[in-house]
């Protein structure tokens, strides 16, 4: 039996979030002594979509989804301690239990998701390691578990108040700035943006003198 659970992070509704620290338990029943050079846990975070957004590809052969991985970090649980010249790599049997302890990083990453097109998947995963000739090693147990993660995107207690912005621009002319040409004003539904949710935006448009502009971009950009 290979067995992993932690303090945090076992559902959306109690996930674990930038800086934040927890704990947990490796525990390793074997039935009989085992060669084994050490216990290793992989935090991973990887994000997994379609190429241009194509969700009614998602069931066509051949589909091919891009994978990244945003984070990767590794902690030693055990390791055989060395005796001589050569270490002690057996696991006697019976129940072996390793404590450990956790930082997430203070990177705001995007809140875990799993959609049929999109997903964000924050997975540790226990690996029990075994020497093989010539010094290396090889994997012989696996244990994994999902981790939900959640970003500080509420910036500001009233989270659910709108946000409103203004600003006037001023066109430029040979690298001088000219009059006042536009009041632009936008209107968020919500100061918490959440992965999967939708964002009310009104934009308003107060021409100040006579301009002459032909479409407005907007765009959205995270904070890390």
């Amino acid at each position: 039996m290979f067995r992993l659970t932690t303090s945090a992070g076992n559902s959306l509704e109690q996930p674990i979030r930038p800086g934040e620290r927890f704990a947990g338990v490796v525990a390793l029943d074997i039935p009989r002594p085992m060669q084994a050079s050490q216990v290793v846990l992989e935090f991973t975070a990887t994000e997994r979509w379609l190429p241009g957004n194509r969700v009614t590809a998602t069931n066509t052969p051949g589909t091919k989804f891009v994978n990244s991985t945003m984070l990767s970090a590794s902690l030693v649980v055990w390791k055989a301690q060395q005796k001589g010249v050569t270490a002690s790599t057996v696991l006697s049997d019976g129940m072996h239990v390793f404590n450990f302890s956790c930082q997430i990083p203070h990177l705001n990453y995007p809140q875990s998701i799993r959609r049929a097109e999109y997903e964000v998947v924050y997975m540790l995963e226990g690996k029990v390691l075994a020497p093989k000739d010539h010094g290396d090693e090889q994997v012989i147990a696996v244990v994994e578990k999902e981790l939900y993660f959640s970003p500080l995107v509420a910036y500001r207690p009233s989270a659910d108040l709108p946000l409103s912005m203004a600003e006037t621009l001023c066109f430029e002319k040979k690298g001088r700035k000219g009059k006042p040409a536009i009041e632009l004003r936008a209107l968020l539904s919500s100061r918490q943006i959440i992965a999967g949710s939708k964002l009310k935006v009104e934009l308003s448009i107060k021409e100040l003198t006579s301009s002459s502009w032909t479409k407005i971009v907007a765009r959205l950009f995270e904070r890390t």
